[in-house]
Order: structure tokens, then sequence, then C-alpha cells
């Protein structure tokens, strides 16, 4: 009789817990959504104002076409990394929605509360950034050196 009333706590605590979550997790829901929206306007706004490199039919020196270049890449690179934030901010939408929202995609322990403000759409915990930072770090350090060495 005593585990009876054991698993209707358990389970009461459970739905609580898991309810207490999801109210939590709407104000991350609310902060992704206003940012979703503010990036897709960002983007289409770049996207609209990407300067054409082309040239054609204009008069210039080599130092125009090159400043023409290097503004249209810088564009195509601020276009590139909101786009993949984009793409971050709609997977953590996504993961609200089913349940997986807050856990590290590498260890599966939970994010940091403090992690998630600073940063909603979080993959990993600390840790596991960390770990994933410096991956990235050697393998530009490889291709740099595959570059140099050839």
């Amino acid at each position: 009789m005593a585990s009876k009333v054991k698993t209707k706590k358990t389970t009461k605590a459970k739905k609580k817990s898991t309810k207490s979550k999801k109210n939590d997790f709407e104000k991350y829901r609310q902060e992704l959504l206003k940012y979703r929206d503010e990036l897709k306007e960002a983007v289409k706004t770049h996207a609209a104002s990407l300067p054409d490199t082309g040239m054609t039919g204009v008069s210039g020196d080599s130092s125009d076409h090159a400043s023409a270049d290097f503004s249209a890449e810088m564009f195509g690179l601020l276009l590139e990394k909101q786009a993949g934030t984009l793409e971050l901010v709609e997977k953590a939408l996504k993961k609200i929605d089913s349940g997986e929202y807050g856990v590290c995609e590498e260890c599966g322990k939970p994010i940091t509360a403090k992690r998630l403000k600073a940063l909603p759409w979080a993959r990993f915990c600390l840790d596991c950034q960390d770990k994933q930072d410096r991956i990235e770090q050697l393998k530009k350090v490889r291709r740099q050196f595959d570059e140099v060495t050839g």
C-alpha cells in the first residue's frame, strides 16, 4: 500500500516538474520567437542590399573593384552568420515543442539557466561547448597548416 502512495506522489511530482519546466521554457520560447522574427527581417534586408560586384559597365581602377569585392564578401559573411543563427533558433523552438530543450546534445546533461539566458539557442552545456570550440580551432589550424604545406 505504501508503494502505491509513493508512486502517486512521485507521478504527481513529475507532472508538476514537467509543467514547471514548460512554464520556465515559455519565456525562452517568447524570446526565441522575437529573435527569430528580427533575424528573418535582418536576413531579408541584408540579402536585398547585397552589393553587386559585377561592376559591369562601370569604370574604376583595381582598388574600386577590390573594395566592391570586399564589401560583397563582408555582406555575404554577415548573411551567412545570420542565417546560421536563424537555423539554431528554429531548432531550439522545435526542442521546446519536443521537450528536449535545455539538454546538452553531447552529454545529455541540463544546460544551465544562466547559459540559456545568455544564449537561448545553445546546443551544448558549457563544458561540451568548450570541447566543440577546441575541436573547431584544431580543425582550423590543421586547414591552415595544410594550405601552407600544400
